[in-house]
Formats: C-alpha cells, structure tokens, sequence
C-alpha cells in the first residue's frame, strides 16, 4: 500500500492548492463574463454610478457621471479597464474563503461581510484615482501603479485574517494507527 504524501498532507500546502483551483476556475468565468455584452452593463450600474453620485455628494467641485466604462466630469475623465475594477479582488477572497477550512455559515458569513469590505474598497480606489486624476495628475503614476491597486487587496487580505481567526477552522485529524 502506498504512503500518502506527506506534503499534500499539510494543511498550508491543501490551503494554498485549494486557493490555486478556485482562484482559476473563477478567474476564467471571469474572462467568459468580461467577454459578454453584459459585462459594460454591470460595471456600470454596480460600480461606476455609485462611484460618480460619491464624488459627486461634494468629494469633486464638479458633477461627476459615469459613462460607458468612464468616470467623467467637467474636467477630468477616468476610463476603468480591465484589472482596474476591483473583481480580482473580490475573487482572492471568495478563493481564499472557500479553501479555508470552516462551515458553511461561517463561509456564508465571511463572503457577505468580505464582499461589502471589497466592493467598498473598490469604490473609494476609484473615487481616489480620479481625484488623484483632477487634482494631482503628477502623482498619478505611483499612485495608479503601485499604492492605489495593493490597497484593496491589503485590505482584504487583512479582512481575511480577522475572518480566519474568528472561525472555528477543524484541525485535521490526529493521525491514526
């Protein structure tokens, strides 16, 4: 009889190859969605107009409305492509909730909770890229490449701990004889 592989054993490595599976089976649905006539349509209402009626509640002296995949105002224009979203973000949690060892509810939980915490964070992203954009355009490469997207996914990422400590995750099984 063979020795099962006490790497695949660990709990971290069955973690980080559950992580791997989810994470790629959504981020191909993902890529089949983006590829849909449906995709501008949700963007739009799901993410760009609350976005805009947020700057426009007096974050920018300027109505701001969204277009297509734009954030536009009398002086500034924001076009959201893809990656730019925030969905790969919200895709690392539910993977990374999904792989961790815990109930249903406990996941339930964790996914609703985890999905406002992302959906939130990707609004002020937005909001702070296009006031980045109206206001300080000079540091909108540091912000647009490097601090602006690892915010969201700290963020979550930092959910997901607090998540992980509050669940009553199963140990795996003491070996038996």
């Amino acid at each position: 009889m063979p020795l099962p592989n006490p790497l695949i054993q660990s709990p971290s490595v069955r973690f980080g190859l559950r992580f791997a599976l989810v994470f790629a089976g959504l981020l191909g649905a993902l890529e089949a969605l983006r590829t849909s006539s449906l995709w501008p349509a949700l963007l739009q209402s799901a993410l760009l107009q609350p976005t805009a009626a947020l700057l426009s509640l007096g974050l920018s002296p300027d109505t701001v409305y969204s277009q297509g995949i734009s954030l536009i105002s009398g002086s500034t224009r924001l076009n959201v492509v893809r990656g730019c979203d925030g969905t790969e973000t919200l895709l690392l949690l539910i993977s990374a909730l999904f792989a961790y060892p815990a109930s249903a509810r406990e996941r339930t939980v964790g996914l609703v909770c985890g999905s406002v915490v992302t959906y939130l964070l990707s609004v002020l992203r937005l909001s702070a890229l296009f006031l980045t954009l109206r206001y300080s355009p000079q540091a909108w490469e540091a912000l647009h490449g490097l601090v602006l997207p690892l915010t969201p996914v700290l963020g979550v990422a930092l959910y997901f701990l607090h998540w992980s400590g509050t669940t009553s995750a199963c140990d795996p099984a003491p070996p038996s004889c």
